[in-house]
């Protein structure tokens, strides 16, 4: 699992804003404004995908894979992304 940490910048009381380095993402959980929070991703739900204009995920970060392990049927990469590592499978 991936967490990355951020701040909470705006609740209305049904979801929130916040803020993960330059990026906002909006969650469906009621938090206080100005609270630390941590983003959890699943490895298996990193997706890689060629930079450019797409489709999809308004949850889309820029980033630069910097390892590839295979794992016996599956590969695992190591990704550097909002100044942290992402792990994906």
């Amino acid at each position: 699992e991936n967490c990355l940490a951020g701040i909470v910048g705006a609740s209305n009381g049904k979801s929130t804003r916040a803020a993960i380095g330059a990026l906002t993402i909006l969650v469906s959980e009621n938090f206080l404004v100005g609270s630390r929070v941590n983003l959890c991703i699943r490895a298996n739900a990193v997706r890689v995908a060629s930079s450019g204009p797409g489709q999809g995920s308004p949850l889309r970060f820029d980033g630069k894979i910097r390892e590839i392990f295979s794992a016996r049927e599956h590969l695992r990469m190591v990704i550097d992304c909002l100044g942290s590592s992402l792990s994906a499978r």
